[in-house]
């Protein structure tokens, strides 16, 4: 196998469900377990299918809340939020898997061993 496709696998294989999003009367209402102050990237699924691919700097728990209750100016947050709903009523919850970012650089270095990094061989 190819060092890309070892970090293609790695990647895929890095991310775990940390939560989900599900209808409550008129809101949306985020069930995170796991990861809330971790930066990283998430993607939103549902029956197994990826429905959103997002990256976050800030804490994982601040970020989804904004997906729940978008501010008036934040345009991606609203039609997400509106994408969520219309998903919810379809099967009820959206799941939320995650990569914290502070794993990545680790995690590609022990699988493809590239020979300028020293540690973590």
């Amino acid at each position: 196998m190819s060092c890309l496709g070892k970090m293609r696998d790695e990647i895929s294989s890095g991310f775990r469900e940390v939560g989900e999003f599900r209808k409550t009367d008129d809101a949306i209402e985020v069930i995170l377990r796991d990861c809330k102050e971790d930066t990283g990237v998430y993607v939103f699924a549902s029956a197994d299918r990826p429905l959103y691919v997002g990256e976050t700097k800030m804490e994982l728990g601040r970020r989804l809340y904004f997906y729940a209750r978008p501010g008036s100016t934040q345009r991606t947050n609203i039609r997400v939020n509106g994408l969520l709903r219309d998903s919810m009523k379809l099967r009820g919850s959206v799941r939320i898997l995650f990569f914290p970012l502070k794993h990545l650089e680790s995690s590609l270095i022990r699988s493809i061993g590239p020979p300028w990094n020293e540690t973590l061989k």
